[in-house]
């Protein structure tokens, strides 16, 4: 019985853990939808990254900054919903080793993703226009400039993978393949880039 309990175990933590040994480039060819919270400055973010064989990369970067909600001394339920959105698109390089993902960016474009009647409900308030203004001069700037990331892979299926980023704080993500991942979040991220005529 104490056998059986402890194989049970290994096998449970074998299936959780890890990174193959084998896992290489190769393996993250395609194209992922990525998600991370930055829980401590109210931003979530979702990438959808292009990594192509050849050693290329593009990053389409939605920002959901909960500025206004800190503002009003509210609780973030949902780090993907918010009325501040930005995408940013980058391009350049990236390389997988020793269980680490580095992407070489340069910053092509940064535009507001902002609804035109909630941007006009906003130029209406001075401290919210502020905010939104001050948020985008952030998301904007470094455009043609090239930006190092460092992630760490935690963990590796065929389909999914999670990492860890450093920064200010440990902050933790996840990439599922792009087809594989939820059609309705995939949907809102089309129609946003529908809406806003995103090339």
């Amino acid at each position: 019985m104490k056998k059986l309990i402890l194989s049970t175990v290994i096998l449970a933590l074998a299936a959780c853990s890890s990174v193959p040994s084998n896992l290489s480039k190769q393996d993250f060819v395609g194209e992922w939808s990525c998600t991370m919270k930055y829980e401590s400055i109210g931003v979530g973010t979702v990438d959808l990254l292009y990594l192509r064989a050849d050693g290329t990369v593009k990053d389409e970067n939605f920002i959901f900054d909960h500025s206004l909600n800190r503002y009003a001394d509210s609780s973030i339920k949902d780090y993907f919903r918010s009325p501040l959105k930005y995408l940013t698109i980058s391009h350049g390089t990236w390389i997988f080793d020793n269980n680490h993902l580095t992407y070489k960016l340069k910053k092509q474009s940064a535009q507001r993703l902002i609804y035109s009647d909630t941007f006009a409900k906003l130029q209406r308030t001075k401290s919210f226009k502020d905010i939104e203004a001050k948020a985008f001069s952030v998301y904007s700037a470094g455009i043609g400039q090239e930006d190092s990331i460092e992630v760490q892979v935690t963990k590796y299926s065929k389909d999914k993978f999670t990492v860890v980023q450093f920064a200010d704080k440990k902050y933790e993500g996840q990439c599922v393949r792009k087809d594989k991942a939820d059609h309705q979040f995939n949907g809102f991220l089309e129609a946003l880039k529908e809406h806003f005529k995103v090339k």
